[in-house]
């Protein structure tokens, strides 16, 4: 009876089959329709994802690589209206100080091979509003990037990197009466920050930028502001923002560290024709408001009108595809050329961090790089 029944268990009758054959099949019906409705589900998610990672328009990303690190640059300049509170009492006391006589010093290393690169580049309103309302004797300033010296002066000037008003203005010139030494982060005995009615904090946020030659500061005692020259004004400054001015020896010295020399070139294409640097980069920087399109520099251009200006960077884009050790040198036409001024706010936006300004004009400028 037993064998009989499992001899039952083992065989399949025809209607069996034909059973088990419809439920393999309403199985798969229904594994099929559950995958589609997950997979129809499931797809718009992919599509958001995917929306998430599409990279914004290039005109945003340079907009944000050039907020955060200017409004640093501002929020430590604005600290330098801490040191307006030095009074004239508390820094003869700084000057007589025996920790402090090593840290006096009568000229800045700049002036050893830049003698005229004696300007200051301010980007804070509150630090340009106090020095003309004569309420601040004391600037920071980078002593790798200008040259300054004990009874000489300082030419001031503003850049403006808000949405309207004046670009740029000079603001004219001002004495230095003494040079104090701060080095790299500001650190200074404790009795110091008392004088100079700052602390430690606040003082490496001022001084806490690049490496290096870069990193050395100094702090100048100023007074008697002058207006700006007549004459000078027909110019461009010859320093814009945080990119530094070179002159022929200053090239030869850049060329001589090693690094690849990338020359961006922002005279039109007839100017060019009639004498071009070889391997230039060429952007034909052109602002359509002014005189000759900029080619003679308008002091106190507005915001607005930069704004319309012209210009092609996808020579200068490919360029930073391979940039780790290059040094870009804006060039224009001669030293009374606005564009490559100008056109040094734009490279700013880019990102671009390697890059110097070369005033003298594309003559000069390739007669420095074959010397």
């Amino acid at each position: 009876m037993r064998q009989k029944q499992i001899h039952s268990h083992r065989g399949f009758s025809t209607v069996d089959l034909v059973l088990l054959g419809l439920i393999l099949v309403s199985i798969g019906f229904i594994a099929w329709k559950l995958f589609g409705l997950r997979s129809a589900k499931q797809a718009p998610r992919a599509v958001a994802v995917q929306t998430d990672v599409v990279s914004p328009p290039a005109p945003a990303q340079s907009e944000n690589k050039i907020e955060d690190p200017l409004q640093k640059a501002i929020e430590r300049q604005d600290l330098v209206w801490r040191l307006s509170q030095v009074s004239t009492t508390d820094w003869e006391k700084l000057l007589t100080m025996p920790s402090l006589r090593p840290a006096l010093i009568r000229e800045t290393e700049t002036c050893q091979f830049a003698p005229d690169r004696n300007h200051l580049n301010f980007i804070s309103k509150k630090v340009i509003d106090a020095v003309l309302a004569k309420q601040t004797q004391s600037l920071v300033v980078h002593m790798a990037r200008s040259c300054f010296r004990v009874g000489g002066q300082a030419q001031l000037v503003y850049h403006n990197f808000s949405d309207s008003g004046v670009a740029t203005r000079d603001l004219g010139a001002i004495d230095v009466r003494a040079i104090l030494q701060i080095g790299d982060g500001g650190s200074l005995a404790p009795e110091v920050y008392g004088l100079l009615k700052i602390d430690a904090e606040s003082l490496k946020k001022i001084t806490t930028v690049g490496r290096g030659a870069d990193a050395q500061f100094a702090i100048l005692r100023v007074e008697n502001l002058r207006p700006p020259n007549v004459e000078q004004s027909k110019r461009p400054p010859p320093s814009v923002f945080r990119y530094p001015s070179f002159n022929a020896r200053g090239v030869q010295r850049l060329k001589s560290s090693g690094v690849t020399i990338a020359v961006v070139d922002v005279r039109s294409e007839a100017e060019i024709a009639d004498f071009a640097i070889p391997n230039a980069i060429k952007v034909h920087y052109e602002v359509p408001d002014l005189p000759e399109k900029g080619r003679r520099y308008v002091p106190e251009i507005s915001i607005e009108q930069l704004s319309k200006a012209s210009f092609n960077v996808s020579e200068l884009v490919e360029s930073q595809k391979n940039a780790a050790r290059t040094h870009y040198i804006v060039v224009g036409a001669d030293d009374f050329d606005g564009r490559p001024f100008w056109f040094t706010r734009e490279m700013l936006k880019m990102g671009i961090v390697n890059a110097s300004y070369y005033p003298a004009g594309a003559e000069s400028l390739a007669a420095a790089l074959v010397d």
